[in-house]
């Protein structure tokens, strides 16, 4: 035994060496598929404000067929003291009524965002107001955004209109 060497069988080393190798081989394209999916919220941010901007301008232009199709088919309103608008035309028949009502300004501020690529829930504060800048209503909401083929759709809006301010007696 003197001249005998340790002789590791090659099976032992290069089956090990292969799994390893195909096991890194098979995340490779795993981690390209999960770069190239990752969610920007940045930009899904972004889109929302422009989105806000685009809900403003139509209403001040009055048009709640059009402000109706930046809500899903199966959209919902839920405000307090008043019925669910359910389905894209009680939704139309909802924002008319508000245009009818001489509800044509609003002005929205986004305070929180949070989702994924297909659902976006925005936090915020707004205000609606007449033509002659009169305020009917102050408060907060939430909104359910849906991406819809590449485009972000209202599914959920809800209202919680703040209380009016009271006034104080002053002095007597």
């Amino acid at each position: 035994m003197k001249n005998a060497r340790f002789i590791y069988p090659r099976h032992k080393v290069i089956a090990p060496a292969l799994v390893l190798l195909f096991m890194l081989a098979a995340r490779v394209p795993l981690a390209v598929a999960d770069a190239a999916t990752s969610f920007d919220m940045k930009s899904a941010w972004k889109a929302i404000e422009l989105r806000a901007r685009e809900f403003e301008n139509l209403l001040r232009k009055g048009d709640a067929m059009a402000l109706s199709h930046m809500y899903t088919e199966d959209a919902e309103i839920l405000t307090g003291g008043a019925p669910t608008s359910s389905g894209r035309a009680a939704v139309a028949a909802a924002l008319q009524g508000n245009v009818d009502a001489g509800i044509t300004i609003s002005q929205f501020t986004t305070t929180g965002l949070w989702g994924n690529k297909d659902l976006l829930v925005e936090q915020g504060t707004g205000m609606f107001a007449s033509v002659d800048g009169a305020r009917k209503s102050f408060g907060r909401y939430l909104l359910v955004w849906k991406n819809v083929d590449g485009q972000w759709l209202i599914f959920r809006d809800t209202w919680f209109p703040d209380p009016k301010p009271k006034l104080e007696k002053t002095g007597d």
